[in-house]
């Protein structure tokens, strides 16, 4: 099953979050350390409703194993894109598509949202199957930011990537 995630499904966002986290430092802007000192709170507030953006969540039964984040712009003159953060599967759920269902709820979210016209994510270029992915469901790669990340005195490179809805497309 796929829905919206609530503020009810709090303490298995943090759960599957942090563990995600732990398991996939390369995979997020954030760090363990840094989420793990957050308080419930602070989880509460990315899971509370709103017009321009939302997490979805997959489940299996009761528990959450998936869950990726969509969020309109804030800006005016930015309105026309969403982006695409925190994805995540757990390991017993992938290649079960998942990954590719979590992110057609995602996208069907911003095919909803007033004025989208192109949606954005960055992934770290060594993510394979997260690449492959994203390329699967329509996104091209429009640049490349070097050492993005810094993890354990390593640099990684995150591929930025675009998805164009409709007729738009860029020049």
């Amino acid at each position: 099953m796929y829905r919206r995630l609530t503020t009810d499904d709090t303490t298995a966002y943090r759960a599957l979050r942090l563990a995600g986290l732990q398991e996939c430092p390369t995979a997020f802007g954030s760090s363990f350390a840094e989420e793990s000192a957050l308080s419930d709170q602070d989880f509460v507030q990315q899971l509370v409703p709103g017009e321009d953006g939302c997490v979805k969540g997959a489940f299996d039964d009761d528990q959450l194993v998936g869950v990726v984040g969509i969020q309109q712009n804030r800006f005016e003159k930015m309105r026309h894109k969403a982006f695409i953060w925190g994805m995540y599967v757990a390991p017993g759920q992938r290649r079960a598509h998942v990954g590719r269902n979590l992110l057609d709820q995602a996208l069907q979210f911003a095919g909803r949202l007033n004025g989208v016209s192109q949606i954005t994510l960055c992934v770290v270029r060594e993510n394979h199957a997260a690449c492959a992915l994203y390329a699967r469901a329509g996104f091209v790669t429009y640049g490349t930011e070097p050492a993005a990340l810094q993890v354990a005195n390593r640099f990684y490179d995150e591929l930025l990537m675009v998805k164009f809805l409709g007729n738009n497309s860029a020049s």
